[in-house]
């Protein structure tokens, strides 16, 4: 398992995902990617990776939006 996907199962358990769940959505999330390859896609393995780790943190993407804009307005305001 590369670094980025480590991080990825790091927030998994930080913000208490179903991990069941998750892992479910991105191993079917793989399947039709890679079934689809060349015959409705061109992306390769760059493209594939973010699929891999958007899948597994698909419940949580408010929640990472709103944590993102939240820390660049900290940091917009701090001398």
């Amino acid at each position: 398992m590369n670094k980025k996907l480590i991080g990825v199962e790091y927030l998994l358990k930080l913000y208490e995902m179903e991990l069941d769940h998750a892992r479910q959505v991105n191993r079917l999330s793989l399947i039709l990617f890679d079934k689809t390859v060349d015959s409705l896609h061109s992306f390769g393995g760059q493209e594939r990776e973010c699929l891999h780790a958007g899948s597994l943190l698909h419940d949580k993407t408010t929640l990472f939006y709103f944590s993102e804009f939240f820390l660049n307005f900290i940091l917009s305001i701090i001398p």
